[in-house]
């Protein structure tokens, strides 16, 4: 597909969460640049970077970009809102960022941020703790 995934976490990050809600956040935001990165059916391959890093042992960011088109600054307040989408036309129900957005806050007891990525694509900065608390 020429599609690309560099990931970059460093050796012996170790964290005390939910791995089925990291999976399902990483499946989301994939899906959402696989659906999103490229609109209008232009061609393109989607280069996918995952950085992971420990913040003094009681956090951990992970930061999601892609080299996409990005996300205009006027929708970026309304991505994480319930059935919001710019692809209904294309059966898309907007849920999916709603549900990253849910699980990072709600379920990881963190935080998500949006912005754009040095190639002008997305750059999601989630933060969460590296133990979740009992």
């Amino acid at each position: 597909s020429g599609h690309r995934l560099t990931v970059a976490c460093p050796p012996g990050l170790t964290v005390d969460t939910y791995p089925g809600a990291l999976v399902e956040i990483l499946t989301g935001l994939v899906i959402n640049s696989l659906d999103h990165a490229f609109p209008d059916g232009r061609p393109g391959a989607l280069a996918v970077t995952v950085t992971a890093e420990e913040e003094g042992g009681a956090w951990v960011t992970l930061v999601y970009q892609d080299n996409g088109d990005g996300i205009e600054a006027g929708l970026r307040t309304k991505v994480f809102e319930p059935f919001f989408t710019t692809a209904r036309g294309r059966g898309k129900t907007g849920l999916g960022l709603y549900t990253v957005f849910n699980l990072v806050t709600h379920k990881l007891k963190g935080q998500i941020a949006l912005g754009r990525s040095a190639e002008g694509g997305v750059r999601f900065t989630l933060r969460f703790p590296a133990v979740l608390p009992a």
